[in-house]
């Protein structure tokens, strides 16, 4: 059915509907922004106090919610079976938790600590305030590892998508 658009008319129920999901995406791009530049004030101490008691125990979840099955794939565009492994460096360096991502036929396990199964393909080294500036885009991921406050190791190309398999924003808003 074509939509004809007469000039005076009241809207619609689907004109309302559409009008009230830009307003929706509009406020939810603001309070991104708002928070983004909130992490990004934040000095590493401070971001560690606040998110590692919410951010440590939940990342396997989390991971796995933003899981995307369409980017786990080569170029040849063959399923991605690897084995990524985080180092999450809390404290100055004192402790560290370590989480296994699996990735299998466009599947996904998280998994808290080191089976030692099998080695992994690449790793990824970063402190707790980085990752979260990470995820609410207050950081680049790249500009965070030419400065060195995130180290790769491994397959590079693979430590460079994580950003894309795991929707992590790929671009900083700040």
């Amino acid at each position: 059915m074509t939509r004809v658009y007469v000039p005076g008319a009241p809207p619609t129920p689907r004109d309302r509907a559409a009008a009230a999901a830009r307003g929706l995406r509009r406020r939810t791009r603001a309070l991104h922004v708002a928070l983004a530049r909130f992490v990004a004030r934040q000095p590493d101490r401070r971001l560690e106090l606040l998110a590692g008691p919410i951010i440590v125990p939940a990342m396997p979840f989390v991971l796995r919610a933003s899981f995307r099955p369409a980017y786990a794939v080569d170029f040849d565009m063959t399923d991605i079976g690897a084995c990524i492994l985080i180092n999450l460096m809390r404290d100055r360096g004192g402790r560290r938790d370590q989480f296994e991502i699996t990735l299998e036929r466009r599947r996904c396990r998280v998994r808290r600590g080191r089976t030692g199964g099998r080695r992994p393909d690449a790793t990824l080294t970063v402190r707790l305030a980085d990752l979260v500036r990470l995820q609410v885009a207050a950081a680049d991921p790249l500009g965070l590892a030419s400065v060195g406050r995130v180290a790769m190791t491994g397959d590079t190309f693979l430590a460079a998508r994580f950003a894309a398999m795991f929707a992590q924003p790929t671009r900083a808003v700040v």
